[in-house]
């Protein structure tokens, strides 16, 4: 059984929905306009009509009391759109004021940028690879403990500091031209060609 067909009241806002539909139903004049709500709206000041106090010093000066202190703050909290824009516009010149643009120098600090990532994978492949090396060291070596101490002795800092150095790169014979070799037409047939 669903509750459509159950006899029991839908619970909720039945006054609501009275009173609204008798303002969409009600008719208004052709001249007249029906305003549905007259409330302050949220940009607008609340003004309480409470008796303002005064409180005066020994000197018999006024001072203001909190409550003012508090209505003068919460009257920026209802300022209209337009004056909060201007008011955050100035606030931005403002902080603006003293800021110096960088210069050109964005080339150069991403050089410097890809410098140092370089260093940095060169500095790890280096540690892995060392790592590595002493890692085969170790197993050749067993499990004898004199022999261990013996590859620890060989690691020297000079040799992990070699890893991090660039490396010249050999050329091989076989892929450059052959006219460029030195050796090129130094063969045992063209040994001695002006002699017959």
């Amino acid at each position: 059984m669903s509750e459509s067909e159950t006899d029991e009241p839908v619970v909720g806002n039945e006054g609501w929905a009275d009173v609204l539909g008798k303002v969409l139903r009600s008719k208004t004049g052709k001249k007249k306009t029906l305003v549905l709500s007259k409330a302050r709206k949220d940009g607008q000041k609340r003004k309480r009509a409470e008796p303002s106090v005064e409180i005066v010093d020994e000197e018999g000066k006024v001072k203001e009391s909190d409550e003012q202190q508090a209505e003068e703050s919460d009257s920026e909290a209802y300022l209209t759109k337009r004056q909060l824009r201007e008011r955050q516009e100035k606030r931005r010149r403002w902080e603006e004021l003293c800021r110096l643009k960088p210069e050109g120098k964005e080339q150069q600090e991403q050089q410097l940028r890809k410098i140092a990532t370089k260093g940095v994978v060169q500095l790890f492949t280096a540690v892995d690879k060392h790592q590595k090396e002493v890692q085969k060291k170790l197993s050749v070596a067993g499990e004898s403990e004199t022999k261990r101490d013996k590859v620890m002795k060989s690691l020297s800092k000079g040799a992990f500091l070699d890893l991090l150095k660039p490396k010249e790169e050999q050329k091989e014979d076989g892929k450059a031209w052959s006219v460029l070799r030195d050796d090129f037409m130094l063969g045992a047939a063209m040994k001695d060609w002006d002699k017959t």
